[in-house]
């Protein structure tokens, strides 16, 4: 009886033995793997691993769908292409004195061409050739006369009365512009300005 007793005990010890062993060799080879897995896939313990995916190819059959590398092309392709021109019309300067007045008075440029609704600058040349001080005014007119309504002026020498001295030369500002409105048959235009002795028109109405 001892020796079965004996037997059994130590059939027991071997048992708890083979299972510390197991629980050992469980817990140093197999549950690492087992808890590295485990957090890969629930994130516990900050333990996820971040990769940096390329970003996936998308196709379309819609044509107007581009990629980033299809419209920076086509926007270089766009800079090298000619671009459309705008609408000009050419705007002639007709200037002359009246012989009440004998100054000499002139476009500094003849002509020039003018995009409509864009503002244009243009300078007047006028000298007092006489040996006195005098005032003139110029007076506008347009041609055709159905560009009239669409002339807008900021700033004229028509606006008001310039006086010179005896010899002097002046520069006289036109800024203006054509409204976009303006009707499309109308290629060309002459704006034409007359001066006239004021001071003989006043002095002969009082």
């Amino acid at each position: 009886m001892d020796n079965t007793l004996q037997q059994k005990n130590t059939k027991l010890i071997w048992t708890l033995i083979a299972v510390v062993i197991g629980m050992f060799a469980f817990a140093t080879l197999i549950m690492p793997p087992l808890y590295d897995a485990f957090c890969d896939w629930t994130g516990l313990n900050g333990k996820v691993e971040l990769k940096s995916a390329a970003a996936p190819e998308v196709k379309s059959d819609n044509p107007y769908l581009v990629s980033t590398e299809t419209a920076e092309a086509q926007a270089a392709l766009d800079e090298t292409a000619p671009a459309i021109a705008a609408r000009e019309v050419r705007v002639q300067f007709i200037a002359k004195a009246d012989r009440s007045i004998p100054w000499d008075f002139k476009p500094v440029n003849n002509s020039i061409n003018v995009v409509p609704g864009k503002a244009s600058n243009i300078q007047f040349e006028v000298t007092n050739l006489t040996k006195t001080g005098m005032t003139g005014r110029a007076v506008p007119s347009v041609t055709p006369a159905q560009a009239t309504p669409y002339l807008r002026k900021m700033e004229c020498f028509c606006f008001q009365e310039q006086h010179l001295e005896a010899g002097q030369t002046k520069l006289m500002p036109l800024q203006f512009y054509f409204t976009e409105e303006l009707p499309e048959d109308i290629k060309e235009v002459t704006l034409s300005y007359t001066l006239y002795n004021m001071e003989k028109k006043n002095g002969s109405t009082n």
